[in-house]
């Protein structure tokens, strides 16, 4: 609630500067508008995210990745919540497709598409004599990112930019509008702004003035993309009321910002939740079974900044695992990925090691990919050729030179440089331990054999992600000749006594609060630390 008054005290001062100024101010979102917060736990209800945009005088938004959380018949479910109590700004989704492979997947979202409805494929604003023309979309990385839209696609790269180019011409030469802005849901990358989806529709498609774009929460320095067909630039610019929304968890003396490329404290944090919920949940793990926990800086959507007085609320724990949805075992859909835990052979703990030592040399968008793990450590040696996806296991290439997980003296142990270890794979080792590493090259070492069998816990949605990449979906207590099916996990999913399944944020939440509770209420200084500790570059 704080951040919308903020956010209306800002656009109420800015129209007031437009108007002194003679000007017409337009507002637009460039879409993610539901998921990140805990209202978004009421969307299909009261659809409170949309509805504040409509309260702070949004003229429009498009379509993000994550309107899709649930799927499109609960988008639909939200939309029209909004619309029975206040309304919503139109959504401009220009490069929306509805699907007709499975009937009925989309019909409800289908129902609210079309001129004067909620999803509109272009839109037109005349304020103070100025016309505007709007279209939105939703871009291929941006899409790729959540696997419940289907049925419904998105057009990209040449059909995208054809689409928009015949949707801009007909607004300048039907509507005749004074300016076109595009309302794009595709970021960019800091490093190289130009080569992001959005700056390619500019060179790609004549006619557009303005794209406001938004994704990948990089703060891009504002650019000119010159389009080669017009000569004309394209700017670039980047129980009470309450009660659990502000319920206090801890305090925090120091920021821990979500930060790209490297190990962070926020991650630190998430990875020894993650594995501290499955240390409370032996049931189904066999004995002496070594645990490790991981997260991905992809699937965690914000840090904790310390703010004025330091406080950590619940509302800020879902922020930072805000994503998804599943069932408990009563069918309920519930907001938030579950965690799940896993059975893995070293081979498929190093391939996602692996996928860390790619991110130093990837482009942005690879950066979702870097692994940190709990009760474990890894080095990896940036100079070494890198995997190939398309055959992960060959021994001739990777940067990971070692993985230490915590002993056995200590299972499950958080994984701090001063916590005894024991190497379980070692690039320059042919002997080793008393359980077995692992290594491709050893004659007669099958590289998916998995000499130590190690039970992971993470979220659902990384675990989803690793299937689709053909990694093995197995039960830490089940047959290892018979993976699981990607859409039936419910055995590997940590459940509570009352039938429920565990949350990645609510794990994150009750681990704040226990570790604050036994630091004084503020969280440890090792979650502070820059240097990294769990993943070494050589």
């Amino acid at each position: 609630m704080g951040g919308i008054a903020r956010r209306a005290t800002l656009l109420k001062a800015e129209r007031r500067a437009a108007e002194a100024g003679g000007a017409a101010a337009f507002t637009f979102s460039t879409g993610d508008s539901v998921t990140g917060t805990l209202f978004h736990a009421a969307g299909r209800a009261v659809s409170p995210d949309f509805r504040s945009l409509q309260a702070l005088g949004y003229d429009a938004t498009t379509l993000g990745n994550h309107e899709f959380e649930l799927g499109p018949a609960d988008l639909a479910e939200m939309i029209r919540a909004a619309q029975a109590r206040g309304g919503l700004p139109p959504i401009v989704a220009s490069n929306l497709q509805f699907g007709s492979a499975s009937p009925g997947g989309d019909d409800a979202l289908r129902d609210l598409a079309g001129p004067g409805r909620a999803i509109r494929s272009s839109l037109v604003l005349e304020r103070s004599g100025v016309r505007v023309g709007v279209l939105g979309f939703l871009g291929k990385a941006a899409a790729a990112l959540c696997p419940s839209t289907a049925p419904v696609t998105f057009l990209a790269d040449e059909a995208l930019f054809a689409d928009l180019a015949a949707r801009v011409e007909a607004l300048r030469a039907r509507e005749f509008v004074d300016l076109v802005v595009v309302l794009a849901h595709a970021g960019s990358d800091p490093s190289s702004p130009t080569a992001g989806e959005s700056p390619q529709v500019a060179l790609n498609v004549p006619g557009i003035d303005v794209i406001l774009s938004g994704h990948t929460h990089n703060v891009v320095p504002p650019y000119t993309v010159t389009n080669p067909a017009t000569g004309r630039p394209v700017v670039h610019d980047p129980a009470r009321p309450g009660d659990l929304y502000f319920r206090v968890l801890g305090r925090t003396a120091f920021d821990l910002p979500r930060v790209p490329r490297r190990e962070s404290g926020a991650l630190r944090l998430a990875a020894d939740a993650f594995l501290a919920a499955s240390n409370l949940r032996p049931e189904g793990l066999p004995p002496g079974m070594p645990q490790v926990a991981i997260t991905a800086f992809g699937i965690m959507n914000d840090g904790l900044s310390r703010g004025r007085d330091g406080l950590i609320t619940l509302a800020d724990a879902f922020r930072t695992y805000p994503f998804g949805v599943g069932r408990d075992r009563a069918g309920h859909r519930m907001p938030g990925y579950p965690l799940v835990r896993v059975a893995l052979s070293l081979a498929e703990l190093k391939f996602l090691f692996e996928l860390t030592a790619l991110t130093p040399d990837a482009d942005m968008a690879f950066a979702d990919w870097f692994v940190l793990p709990s009760g474990a450590r890894f080095s990896f040696d940036r100079s070494l050729p890198p995997i190939d996806l398309a055959n992960p296991v060959d021994p001739a290439r990777g940067r990971v030179t070692q993985i230490v997980l915590a002993a056995p003296s200590a299972p499950g142990s958080l994984m701090d440089p001063d916590l005894p270890g024991l190497v379980v794979f070692a690039s320059d080792r042919p002997a080793w331990g008393p359980w077995g590493g692992w290594n491709p090259s050893r004659p007669g070492g099958h590289p998916h054999c998995g000499h130590l069998p190690v039970a992971v816990t993470t979220d659902y949605y990384l675990t989803f992600i690793a299937s689709s990449l053909g990694m093995p979906i197995l039960d830490p207590a089940g047959d290892p000749a018979h993976p699981l099916e990607a859409g039936d996990l419910d055995s590997i999913m940590l459940w509570r006594e009352d039938g429920s399944a565990l949350k990645s944020f609510e794990a994150y939440a009750a681990f704040v609060r226990r570790v604050c509770a036994d630091h004084g209420g503020f969280l440890p200084a090792r979650y502070a630390l820059p240097d990294a500790s769990r993943v070494l570059q050589l």
